[in-house]
């Protein structure tokens, strides 16, 4: 890519690849290394053997952004949330359409989110029937000083006509950071993670939970192999994969990990198997599908911010 970057947000859409914002550090190594926050927005071409063109800056996002979430439907690419260095404009929605020559308009508010959703660095998409869609988030928030609960994972959903009109549906009753999350039409997932301080220190580092999209009854399922949080997963042909990733919270160094479990009619998961694993370590990393492939782009090896994409088939 052209700039390093961690805690970023990707989509794959309308054959091109689209990386937006995020942060790296110039001195990774430094006792207390100072972070840039980027405003770019960075896209390349998708061919039909899944790799990439050359890339170039297509637009900027209305602040420079660390943590964000984004999600694409069609040539409409929807930036959600994020971490802006003008804090002013946080609780905003923003979109701006992608042209067939990969230009992209300037980001146009689109929208406001709910006033206690902390969508940062999550997963978003756009489904639904047609001319029916929505766009859905996972929101995990923390409890206030005044609850003295757990906090709660819920999922949000917003019609694409009017997105500031959210409703919400009941997923997890305590609070999960930064876990990796998955969707399917009928199932979401929480993958790991880490607890709040409500939550007497109980650990999801390698706890599983899904539900059915029409209930808000969660059920536990396989445990992952290894406590993750802070990697990325995603759902392909009826399995879940989870990619990259640490083991807690402070202090650990990343992993190449990739593992892969099959998806039951019931939405619970099978036997996880280890993938090839990534050529590299990666924390913080963003994911992206596209026809036939899996994107993982940037992300931290020990310090934030590297520029390389990695490629691989997931559908045969």
């Amino acid at each position: 890519m052209p700039k390093p970057r961690a805690n970023h947000c990707v989509v794959a859409t309308e054959g091109f690849l689209i990386v937006i914002g995020g942060n790296y550090s110039q001195d990774p190594t430094a006792a207390n290394p100072t972070f840039t926050n980027l405003d770019e927005v960075d896209s390349a071409q998708i061919a039909a053997d899944g790799s990439l063109g050359a890339w170039k800056q297509i637009g900027t996002t209305p602040s420079p952004v660390n943590s964000c979430t984004a999600a694409a439907f069609g040539k409409t690419i929807y930036l959600v949330s994020g971490i802006y260095e003008d804090p002013t404009i946080g609780a905003q929605m923003y979109s701006a359409t992608l042209g067939s020559s990969g230009n992209l308009s300037a980001f146009q508010a689109a929208g406001t989110i709910p006033q206690d959703a902390d969508l940062f660095f999550s997963t978003a998409w756009v489904d639904g029937p047609d001319g029916g869609e929505s766009l859905n988030a996972f929101n995990s928030i923390l409890s206030d000083d005044s609850s003295g609960d757990a906090g709660a994972v819920t999922i949000l959903h917003a019609p694409l006509t009017s997105l500031s009109n959210w409703s919400a549906t009941p997923f997890l009753p305590a609070f999960r950071g930064h876990p990796e999350y998955a969707f399917t039409s009928g199932f979401v997932y929480a993958l790991g993670g880490y607890s709040g301080a409500d939550d007497a220190g109980a650990d999801f580092a390698q706890q599983v939970f899904g539900s059915s999209r029409s209930s808000a009854t969660p059920f536990s399922t396989t445990a992952l192999p290894k406590g993750t949080m802070f990697g990325e997963a995603v759902a392909v042909d009826g399995y879940l994969f989870v990619v990259g990733g640490r083991d807690s919270t402070f202090g650990n160094d990343p992993r190449a990990d990739v593992n892969s479990a099959p998806i039951a009619s019931d939405g619970t998961v099978g036997a996880w198997s280890a993938q090839t694993a990534l050529p590299e370590p990666r924390t913080n990393e963003r994911i992206a599908t596209y026809g036939d492939y899996l994107y993982v782009t940037g992300g931290g090896n020990t310090g934030p911010g590297l520029d390389s994409v990695y490629i691989a088939q997931i559908k045969f």
